[in-house]
């Protein structure tokens, strides 16, 4: 592979269903053969970032991230059918423990994001989420980015 090209790597949200759809399923088909990615109308595509998180998880567009505060701090979240429960994550935010960061775009080769800086995410970030699945997650790092800077 040429290093000069850059991997693109797409995840589909289906708003009709709720769910993640391959990307086969979530194009045109009448376009795909003449080699144009366009979504149907239902079909939010979240592109990757180029920046995985500190466990290693690739980071989209969209996704929620925390970012955990202090060299030597390692919350373990309490999870819940694989899920991270918005309680245990109240908890370390009323500590201070924690920041968010909410990946809103990516164009271009550069990307844009509310709350804490995206550089730190290999190093201290770990997804708990995104905006299409978890919407009082959402709603909570929001809020919580919005009181910490303003």
């Amino acid at each position: 592979m040429d290093n000069n090209k850059k991997l693109h790597l797409y995840r589909c949200w289906d708003t009709k269903n709720n769910e993640w759809v391959q990307l086969k399923d979530a194009i045109r088909t009448d376009l795909y053969e003449k080699n144009i990615i366009e979504p149907k109308k239902n079909i939010i595509m979240s592109q990757f970032i180029g920046i995985k998180d500190k466990g290693g998880s690739p980071i989209f567009v969209g996704d929620i991230l925390i970012m955990i505060g202090g060299i030597y701090i390692r919350p373990k979240l309490p999870e819940i059918n694989g899920k991270i429960t918005i309680s245990s994550v109240m908890k370390y935010i009323k500590k201070e423990l924690l920041d968010f960061c909410i990946v809103e775009e990516y164009n271009n080769n550069d990307y844009s994001y509310t709350g804490y800086g995206l550089a730190y995410a290999p190093r201290s970030g770990a997804i708990i989420g995104n905006i299409y699945q978890n919407q009082e997650l959402k709603e909570l790092a929001e809020q919580a980015i919005k009181n910490k800077h303003g």
